[in-house]
């Protein structure tokens, strides 16, 4: 497991904000929570196979399906006036073709109320995926991003609170070492809660991300199945991550 930092960002977790009263006093509250949804990963890698001085490419095929995936989140929030910070932290699993990956996203939000229902915010993800928690061995990402909520919108006996973030994020160290590229996206969040028990929460958010790249890297994969690897070098890539999400979190406020 490569070293990592908590430097990420999620603006999307700045909306768990929006439940918290504004105070001029230093306040805080944490969070727990589950998720499940789907998870889509188009990637495509064109690469040449070096073989006894000749060149052949081979395209690898560009799966389209969704798959199900479930997780846990958790994170704590700040809020002195109209300022907030938030540190969350997300751990997603994948179920794709009989095989599971794992997701971790470490995130660090910095944001301001506007009013009492516009917010804007600023933070910074590092996204983790390989074979376990916190496991970038399939590649990492990470970047900065900014983002706007509306929250408290009373409707009926729920409130709901609503936000958009604009990632500018780079994908590392793929399809193999060396191999980074811009992988900007965009994030989009709801949150429901009951007027009266707004410690409960559900929220709906949906997460898309996108970039390519000519990298030239040489390297080695095994393309034949025989378990010797073949030298290949990688002259294109593209990936391209949707994320559809329903979670449930329960705060507590101190």
């Amino acid at each position: 497991m490569k070293q990592w930092t908590v430097k990420a960002v999620a603006g999307l977790a700045a909306l768990a904000c929006t439940s918290v009263v504004q105070a001029e006093d230093l306040s805080f509250s944490a969070r727990v929570g589950l998720a499940e949804g789907g998870y889509q990963n188009r990637s495509s890698v064109l690469l040449t196979e070096l073989v006894t001085g000749t060149e052949q490419q081979v395209q690898s095929p560009e799966d389209k399906s969704w798959y199900f995936a479930s997780g846990v989140q958790g994170g704590v929030t700040a809020v002195y006036g109209s300022a907030f910070a938030d540190l969350a932290l997300e751990y997603l699993n994948v179920f794709q073709s009989g095989t599971e990956k794992d997701r971790t996203d470490a995130l660090l939000t910095l944001g301001y109320m506007l009013d009492n229902n516009w917010s804007v915010f600023a933070g910074y993800r590092r996204g983790m995926q390989g074979s376990g928690a916190f496991d970038d061995d399939t590649f990492s990402e990470n970047g900065f991003f900014v983002g706007a909520g509306y929250g408290r919108m009373q409707l009926g006996a729920v409130i709901l609170g609503t936000s958009v973030a604009y990632n500018f994020s780079k994908a590392k160290d793929f399809p193999q070492d060396g191999g980074d590229f811009d992988y900007r996206g965009v994030s989009v969040k709801f949150d429901l809660r009951p007027q009266a028990a707004p410690q409960h929460g559900v929220q709906l958010r949906y997460q898309r991300f996108s970039g390519d790249d000519r990298p030239g890297l040489v390297g080695a994969i095994d393309l034949d199945g025989d378990g010797a690897p073949d030298p290949v070098r990688a002259d294109y890539v593209k990936l391209t991550e949707s994320y559809v999400q329903v979670s449930y979190t329960y705060s507590f406020y101190f």
